[in-house]
């Protein structure tokens, strides 16, 4: 190309040159170019392109132009380089854009550039980009941008920099940005700036950025400021620094070493526009050097957020103009660093200070306050100080205060002052000197707190008004000590009020009250007089209450009476006592050394009425016991009910029955019982429990119940006991409840018999426990197991011949069974619809005393899984009147325990029909007593297999039975020889229970515990008889049958009281000789029915 060049310029052309350049043009002109392939292109030689033109340049297929040669671009004229296509200079090699010179690159087309790719741009030479247009650069692909070098961009004449667009520049790389130059930047298009990078910006150089421009940082990304540092900072110029957006500047890095905060100078903050101010953050202002804050004014200062301002460091502070600093808000105020080591609390200064707006001093912190110098408050002026805030106003330390000036003090408020610290040694009240006390106004001085007080020094009272001593509040008063009270002008104590006087510190070293004397009293107004407080009273001497009239006592304030004590009290006049009001009453010193233990025997009785009733408890129990002799039923009446958890047993003892009467049911609720000391409720008389009125008894609680002697329950009526609260009842002990009067105990209600102890069920009389059932069984049936479990079996048993006869009526629905709470009365109550569900999670919870209530028509809802679990706990609590109902195939599927466990009476109810189910390990466990009482029937229903498991005693009692039952011919002579002496008694009830369980059997829908009378369930309780011809006794006294491992056949030893033939308050009880009497008339009954 270049030899070419040579030619071209040579002058002196010879004709064989010419010759030469006409036979390349012939052969140009012959060549097809239209249809030339990739490798007929690749084969021609370079001489062939030197006369190429523009349009056969063009006509070269686009797939064929891949053949082109790197030695085949020299010769093309740069004039033919216009023919290049897209389609062409894509599919170029890029290896040969190696040889493109500037002018044929100049000559590529704006619409074809487009079409260089990123391996074509990646070869061309630097060189070749400078003649580019702005145009061709705006045509450059963006795949093909990455391929630029930093030369190459340095080379790009800056005419052409503006035909970069954003997109462009965002697909520059590192290694391209580090040839962007200033004037690169500066001839950029501003919304090119849009496409810059953080990895673009980072790798400018930083001397580029001079070249920035205003609009064009306007448009950088957020994302690429971030990549600006400190250097870069430090060469952005002023004008460009107007550019900045808030985003921007909130986006710069805060690092203190590189970050562009640290780069910023007073020239970029005075360029910046408020906008761009705006964006500060307190990191960045924290790393700001302080000297850059100088190039801040007014309205900038102003346009920082006020968070912002919290970088400002102290050396920053001191830098800001004195007019830039008149641009501080309120919100950003309160902002101010509070660093101790630099924060900009710190550098506010005298000329900071004194050129603060006062609309800006509501936004000072306490902290900030605290911080400031002392030296800048003489500068302060009074409509600053009025504007500080109060929480502020705690920041203000001794060495501040004591710097004010008394002009500037006037514009304290008391909400200011009552901020003040008070710590004695930095606080600002230690700092208050007389000559600010004396320029506060009756205002600030109300603002001044008791620990306030305490801070001020003395001396500096001297100067107070009377005025200014109105002005104080009550509390400020109680910091006021012996020494102020040397300092105040005696004109100046005729301020105090009631409510000054009335918290007068009463500390014994220091407090005002030491220096109360006779004269100071007789001085202070009638109203400061009623300010007295108990604590300033009880420092007094006695002798200053000698001459107290009715009238000073009636004025003092009721909380004042709390000071009287042991020595002061006694020596109140007995005239005087009838000034004390129920209001002063109440806060009487109820302590060892309090008046109550005081007041003597003439003082009590000269109490108003309603005095009494501002007793406390604590006092009323400390009242000597004598006084209450000559107490009126009126003045008991007017006691509050909960003051009488005061009153002791000795005291009770001394009212009088007359004024007795007057307790109410809420006195009553709170006399105090269980308490070693004094409880009251063991002091009631039978003569007082029969004055009380039946509504009164209402009060009465569980532990005052369980205290009242027994012997005196026999003076409580019907009418009496059906005021006692259910809750109450729990109270009753078993021997209360032997005392009470058959009446009474009739008179209980259901709710009341609810909430009876175990024990006092158990006493209940069998007839009347019955007769409670049959009038009240719906609500009885929430009785718990735990108040059931001393209740006789006699009792259910007896029940369910109601239920069997159809005069007790089951009322609980059969689905509603609970069986984990369930009781044997529930049972006894309970429906056979709809079908109650006896199964394996109901036999795991079922308290095993509550199957003293099943029911013989209940048994064939017992489930396989629940016969299963039965245990033997569970199986000596069922009676035989529930046995008669169980089949066969559930007593087989019985454990073997379970079924031994079973009492001997509820065997020998087994149904004679279910004789043959039991297992052979069942028969060994049945006892030889159990033979001899079963009936023929029963007996003649075992199986040879079961006889052979018969143990040794059960099998002779068999025999016997046997025999008796099926005596064979040749032995009967003998047998019944022989058994009339050794099996008679046995025999004859074996008959009788034979008789009865055949009409059980066949009858058991009607009755089926017709088998078994109540006498027999309690003599099932007698030891197993003996199998030898001897005859198994009997039991016949009354006897009780108890479940879960009790002794379960256990005759009943009470002795009879003989109250039975007497009319007295006695009551017949279960297992008594009346008690046997009745229930054996219950047992006639039931065998009749059946």
């Amino acid at each position: 190309l270049k030899k070419q060049k040579e030619v071209a310029g040579n002058t002196m052309r010879s004709d064989f040159l010419f010759c030469f350049l006409l036979s390349i043009s012939f052969v140009s002109a012959t060549i097809n170019w239209r249809n030339i392939t990739m490798e007929e292109l690749a084969s021609l030689p370079p001489s062939d392109f030197a006369n190429i033109t523009t349009e056969q340049l063009e006509s070269i297929p686009s797939t064929s132009i891949q053949g082109l040669k790197a030695t085949q671009i020299p010769p093309i004229p740069p004039l033919s380089f216009a023919g290049f296509t897209i389609e062409q200079l894509s599919n170029l090699n890029g290896t040969i854009c190696l040889e493109f010179d500037p002018d044929q690159t100049s000559n590529i087309t704006a619409s074809s550039f487009s079409g260089i790719s990123f391996d074509c741009l990646l070869e061309i030479r630097p060189p070749s980009f400078s003649l580019l247009t702005k145009d061709q650069i705006a045509s450059i692909a963006l795949s093909g941008i990455p391929a630029l070098s930093a030369a190459q961009i340095q080379a790009i004449p800056t005419e052409a920099v503006p035909g970069f667009n954003s997109s462009q520049i965002a697909q520059f790389t590192a290694r391209g940005c580090s040839g962007i130059q200033s004037e690169f930047l500066s001839n950029m298009s501003p919304l090119a700036y849009g496409g810059f990078t953080i990895l673009c910006i980072q790798n400018i150089l930083a001397a580029s950025f001079e070249g920035m421009t205003a609009d064009g940082i306007h448009q950088l990304s957020v994302t690429a400021v971030n990549g600006i540092n400190n250097q870069d900072m430090t060469h952005i110029t002023k004008q460009a620094a107007a550019g900045f957006t808030s985003q921007q500047v909130t986006a710069w890095s805060t690092d203190p070493i590189q970050g562009a905060c640290s780069g910023v100078s007073r020239d970029t903050i005075s360029g910046m526009s408020r906008d761009g101010v705006e964006g500060f953050t307190a990191d960045c202002l924290q790393v700001v050097p302080g000297t850059a804050m100088s190039g801040f004014n007014s309205e900038k200062i102003s346009s920082l957020h006020p968070k912002a301002v919290s970088g400002i460091s102290a050396t920053g502070m001191e830098e800001i103009s004195d007019e830039a600093v008149t641009g501080f808000t309120k919100s950003q105020v309160a902002y101010f660093g509070v660093n101790p080591d630099m924060g900009g609390c710190l550098g506010i200064v005298n000329h900071t200070m004194l050129n603060l707006q006062v609309e800006a001093f509501p936004g000072f912190t306490a902290t900030c306050l605290n911080l400031i110098p002392p030296t800048s408050f003489q500068v302060i002026s009074k409509i600053q100080v009025e504007r500080i805030t109060p929480e502020a106003c705690s920041g203000i330390g001794r060495l501040s205060m004591v710097q004010i000036p008394g002009s500037a003090a006037q514009g304290f408020t008391k909400v200011q002052v009552e901020n003040f610290s008070i710590d004695p040694s930095t606080g600002g009240c230690s700092g208050i000197s007389t000559i600010i006390l004396g320029n506060f106004t009756e205002d600030a001085v109300s603002g001044i707190t008791d620990l306030c007080v305490l801070g001020i020094p003395p001396f500096s009272f001297a100067g107070i008004s009377a005025n200014q001593i109105s002005a104080l509040t009550y509390e400020a008063c109680g910091g006021l000590t012996y020494e102020d009270m040397d300092y105040i002008p005696g004109i100046s104590a005729k301020g105090f009020t009631k409510f000054q006087v009335g918290n007068f510190s009463s500390n014994a070293e220091w407090g005002a009250c030491i220096g109360l004397t006779t004269y100071i009293m007789s001085n202070l107004t009638s109203d400061a007089f009623s300010g007295f407080t108990a604590e300033c009273i009880t420092i007094m001497a006695p002798s200053a209450f000698f001459d107290v009239t009715q009238q000073q006592i009636s004025s003092l304030d009721p909380r004042s009476a709390a000071g009287l004590n042991y020595a002061s009290m006694p020596a109140v006049p007995v005239q005087a006592v009838p000034g004390f009001s129920r209001d002063q009453v109440q806060y009487f010193n109820s302590a060892q050394v309090g008046a109550c233990i005081a007041i003597t025997p003439q003082q009590l009785p000269a109490f108003q009425v309603e005095a009494f009733g501002g007793f406390t408890a604590a006092c009323l129990h400390q009242i000597p016991e004598l006084g209450f002799q000559n107490v009126s039923k009126e003045q008991i009446q007017a006691i509050v009910p909960q003051t009488m958890s005061g009153l002791t047993g000795l005291q009770l003892a001394n009212i009088t029955g007359i004024s007795a009467s007057g307790f109410t049911a809420d006195q009553i609720f709170n006399l105090n019982a269980f308490n070693s000391s004094y409880g009251t409720c063991a002091s009631f008389t039978n003569f007082q429990l029969g004055n009380l009125t039946a509504d009164s008894f209402s009060g009465f609680t569980e532990n005052c119940i369980s205290e009242i002697p027994a012997i005196y329950f026999s003076a409580i009526s019907p009418v009496q006991v059906v005021k006692l609260k259910p809750a109450a009842v729990l109270g009753i002990s078993q021997e209360q409840f032997l005392n009470f009067q058959n009446a009474t105990v009739v008179a209980l209600t259901p709710l009341q018999l609810l909430n009876l102890k175990p024990a006092v069920i158990a006493e209940i009389p069998i007839p009347i426990f019955v007769e409670f059932v049959l009038s009240h069984g719906n609500e009885l049936v929430n009785w718990t197991n735990f108040q059931l479990e001393n209740v006789s079996a006699t009792v259910p048993f007896n029940l369910k011949q109601f239920v069997y006869s159809g005069k007790l009526v089951p009322t609980i629905p059969g689905n509603f069974l609970e069986c984990s709470t369930s009781t044997w009365l529930q049972l006894v109550m309970l429906k056979d619809s709809p079908d109650p569900t006896f199964d394996s999670q109901c036999s795991q919870v079922i308290p095993p005393r509550a199957l003293l209530g099943l029911r013989s028509d209940q048994a064939k809802f017992l489930q396989l899984e629940f016969i299963l679990k039965i245990n033997s706990n569970m199986s000596k609590n069922i009676l035989p009147d529930a046995i008669v109902g169980f089949s066969g195939s559930q007593l087989s599927n019985m454990s073997n325990s379970a079924f031994g466990a079973l009492l001997p009476i509820s065997m020998t109810a087994i149904p004679d029909v279910a004789i043959p189910y039991l297992t052979n390990g069942q028969v060994f466990l049945i006892p030889a007593s159990v033979i001899l009482g079963m009936t023929c029937s029963q007996i003649m229903n075992f199986t040879d297999a079961q006889y052979n498991n018969l143990n040794a005693d059960a099998s002779d009692a068999y025999g016997e039975r046997f025999l008796f039952c099926h005596p064979t011919p040749s032995t009967s002579t003998s047998t019944s020889t022989s058994t009339s002496t050794s099996s008679s008694s046995s025999t004859s009830s074996s008959e009788a229970t034979s008789t009865s369980a055949q009409t059980s059997s066949n009858g058991a829908s009607s009755n089926p515990a017709s088998t078994t009378s109540s006498s027999q369930v309690e003599s099932s309780t007698s030891s197993p008889a003996s199998t030898t011809s001897q005859q198994p006794s009997r039991q016949t006294s009354q006897t009780t049958v108890e479940g879960s491992g009790e002794s379960c056949y256990e005759t009943s030893n009470r002795p009879n009281t003989g109250a039975a033939t007497e009319q007295s308050s006695a009551i017949p009880r279960q297992g008594s000789d009346a008690s046997s009497l009745i229930m054996g008339s219950i047992a006639s009954i039931a065998i009749l029915m059946s």
